[in-house]
């Protein structure tokens, strides 16, 4: 009877092992393209972290702080964007002014041939698209202004002298994200009161003041069709300059949940089938309770998305870091399956550990376990590669390779 027993738990405990390991192989995919896109917030972190180290004027905090977390929303925005394009599967990235190549600044010396190209600090361009050969896309040049408290004072800065430069020469604006609302209704207010003035002007003959008012109007609508929004707010830009690391980890945990979530799925569903499949046999030829099948299916599956999500997260933000690495090496290991397999042998060996802490198995037990877990864990990582790569359907892959 004892014999048994253990026979069948060692068969159950080799089920499992085979069951997640299958689970956490299929998120490796999903984890690689969130490593990737992570890693544009890595890379930001620290040049965040140097404008945090910035000096302030004693006499002039709030004017400081602000002008440079007017900065590190420009490294916020890059990184944003260029993470939103990774995941849309599009090649075309926004490169920051400073960071283009002197091929690159010639090429934007053509779009504007009245303005200086220096090393760093272009009049008109805070950053700009590039295709994926690295040429400079016509008509992406983009200025981005946090000014102003509100939407309204930012409309009205805009408006002033000092930006007539940028929407003269196409330039696009970026504001922060909470003003957006606020500015659209300002300019629209504005705009239909000019329209309303220009039309009272021509009904009293007085073209002079209607063609100079025309021009204003039109002045704002060019600052209407080139302003939009960024992708931080004002607070989080000055979040990003007093404490990077918070905004930074913000970010990361955002991009890591998003894949948490997409791979809880695959995971659910894996789990969920494996369980029914197996449970229906059992019930078939074993004759085991239908409704003690049901709740083994329905843990199974939760188990799966839970499982999946936790290696997703945790392998998507290990890739984002050891791709951003100046080590080429990690930088390497972070591009493949790596760091999702890390995180499936972390995983299994602290279940194993959990087990022997809590007194279900002994040490002898605890250490036939981790050998088993971690074999298992390697082999089916290399297998659930090698299945990938002859069935261009990842689950699909992943899990046939399990059978060889």
């Amino acid at each position: 009877m004892g014999l048994g027993h253990e026979k069948r738990s060692r068969k159950k405990q080799k089920y499992s092992n085979i069951t997640d390991a299958t689970t956490m192989s299929s998120t490796a995919e999903e984890s690689a393209l969130y490593a990737s896109t992570n890693r544009e917030h890595f890379s930001a972190w620290d040049r965040l972290e140097e404008i945090s180290k910035r000096k302030i004027n004693p006499k002039y905090i709030n004017q400081n702080i602000n002008q440079q977390a007017g900065y590190s929303a420009e490294i916020k925005e890059q990184a944003h964007v260029n993470m939103h394009n990774s995941l849309a599967g599009k090649r075309e990235r926004i490169v920051q002014y400073d960071d283009l190549s002197s091929g690159q600044k010639a090429q934007i010396k053509n779009l504007c041939p009245n303005h200086a190209t220096p090393k760093k600090n272009h009049e008109l361009v805070d950053y700009i698209s590039v295709d994926e050969k690295g040429n400079v896309i016509p008509g992406t040049a983009v200025q981005s202004k946090f000014v102003g408290r509100n939407g309204e004072e930012c409309f009205k800065k805009l408006l002033s002298k000092p930006y007539k430069k940028y929407f003269e020469n196409g330039a696009k604006m970026k504001i922060a994200r909470n003003h957006y609302g606020d500015f659209q209704r300002a300019v629209n207010t504005r705009i239909k009161s000019l329209e309303s003035q220009v039309a009272k002007q021509k009904g009293l003959g007085d073209f002079q003041k209607a063609t100079s008012l025309e021009k204003e109007l039109q002045k704002c609508k060019t600052i209407k069709i080139h302003t939009r929004p960024a992708s931080a707010t004002k607070a989080e830009a000055i979040e990003s300059r007093l404490n990077p690391n918070l905004s930074t980890a913000k970010d990361v945990t955002s991009v890591s949940h998003q894949a948490g979530m997409n791979a809880a799925q695959t995971g659910a569903w894996i789990g969920g089938m494996v369980s029914l499949a197996t449970n229906v046999y059992e019930c078939v030829a074993n004759g085991k309770d239908p409704i003690k099948s049901i709740k083994h299916t329905a843990i199974a599956t939760l188990k799966g998305g839970v499982l999946s999500y936790g290696s997703a997260f945790a392998s998507s933000s290990l890739g984002g870091w050891t791709q951003s690495s100046a080590n080429k090496i990690i930088q390497s290991l972070g591009k493949g399956s790596a760091p999702a397999m890390i995180v499936g042998a972390c995983m299994a060996n602290l279940t194993i550990l959990g087990r022997y802490f809590s007194g279900k198995i002994d040490g002898k037990e605890l250490l036939k376990q981790l050998g088993k877990a971690n074999t298992t864990l390697v082999s089916s990582g290399a297998m659930a590669v090698a299945g990938q790569a002859l069935i261009p359907i990842p689950v699909v892959g992943a899990l046939i390779s399990m059978k060889i």
